[in-house]
């Protein structure tokens, strides 16, 4: 009989984020992956999204826009009196991440919310960090 694995079992590969690249577009499936918490600073908000595997992190430093199946609403990290609605985004889960060829990012979460980020000006207006198996990911939609 075999000890049980004392660090819990290794995430099965299904689970892990499949990557996928064709012409310009970078495509993450997520798999689910729920948004751990939302910060606002001077400047920018962060999402964070935590799994076994490791955890990401996205810094929005611009305007971006969420669009919960009513129309699409301008928000931005300058305005936070108005992030509501994307503070109830904390526990959703996270479908897929994309970036297009002109460097558009956008959030698919599981019930059909959809985040968008532009590309920004001279400053990236987003950056992704992860650690784990999920640094792959970070470092794949940054391009």
């Amino acid at each position: 009989m075999e000890p049980p694995d004392a660090g819990g079992a290794a995430p099965d590969e299904e689970a892990l984020p499949r990557l996928e690249a064709e012409g310009g577009r970078r495509s993450c499936v997520m798999g689910g992956r729920p948004v751990r918490s939302i910060s606002v600073h001077a400047d920018a908000v962060v999402l964070e999204a935590h799994a076994p595997e490791g955890a990401m992190s996205l810094r929005i430093a611009g305007g971006f826009l969420l669009d919960e199946g009513s129309g699409e609403v301008a928000l931005s990290p300058r305005r936070p009196r108005e992030l509501g609605p994307l503070a109830a985004r904390v526990g959703a889960a996270l479908a897929s991440a994309d970036v297009d060829a002109s460097g558009v990012l956008a959030l698919r979460f599981e019930d059909g919310a959809r985040l968008r980020v532009p590309p920004g000006g001279p400053r990236p207006a987003w950056s992704v960090q992860g650690s784990g198996d999920l640094e792959a990911v970070a470092v794949f939609l940054e391009g």
